[in-house]
């Protein structure tokens, strides 16, 4: 009996996170640009960050590495640097303030905000990098059109976060019971 209920959970584990890999994907690829600059919320980052902040490093890894397989398909020149981004972004959300912050909304909006800004300064250094490597002119880099950038699609993601941490905990990959299962002894629901 215990070994058909750990396929189911597995199963259910699969199903639960294609389907949410399936619909970032497709959000991150119809979803309109916003604001003056045009950015959009990263969907595929905030899911991988939120399932290795919600539940542990495993989900955080495979999350983020097909989340960065989804993103480098659909809109990078090669894949790669957005396996291993996404991929680092859900192991380092597993690990984000662990012994000292309680899972809730707050330190998982953090746990976002690091990660995507880690993630937008990588992209632009190895993009850098990338064109040293070609022997081709380095563009000026101004200290406030940077930051701007690397800034800019912070909040987007961050309002797309707030709702889809909400939603991955009573909606994710693991059953609530009716007790407190150790997925709810490591999050902190009363302050959400």
């Amino acid at each position: 009996m215990r070994l058909i209920e750990v396929r189911r959970s597995r199963v259910r584990r699969l199903m639960v996170y294609a389907l949410w890999l399936l619909l970032m994907g497709l959000l991150q690829t119809v979803w309109p640009p916003l604001g003056s600059q045009g950015q959009k919320p990263n969907f595929l980052l905030a899911l991988a960050s939120l399932s290795g902040f919600l539940f542990g490093t495993g989900d955080g890894f495979w999350v983020g590495l097909v989340a960065g397989f989804i993103m480098d398909f659909f809109h990078g020149r090669a894949i790669g640097l957005g396996m291993l981004l996404l991929m680092l972004g859900g192991i380092l959300s597993s690990r984000f303030l662990r012994r000292r912050a309680s899972r809730n909304l707050i330190f998982a909006l953090l746990a976002v905000a690091t990660v995507q800004m880690l993630f937008t300064v990588f992209s632009h250094a190895a993009i850098a990098l990338a064109i040293y490597l070609a022997d081709l002119p380095l563009p000026g880099y101004e200290p406030l059109p940077l930051l701007q950038e690397l800034t800019a699609p912070l909040v987007p993601t961050l309002f797309a976060a707030a709702p889809m941490y909400l939603l991955l905990y009573f909606a994710g990959p693991y059953r609530r019971r009716s007790g407190r299962s150790s997925i709810d002894m490591q999050i902190d629901v009363t302050h959400i």
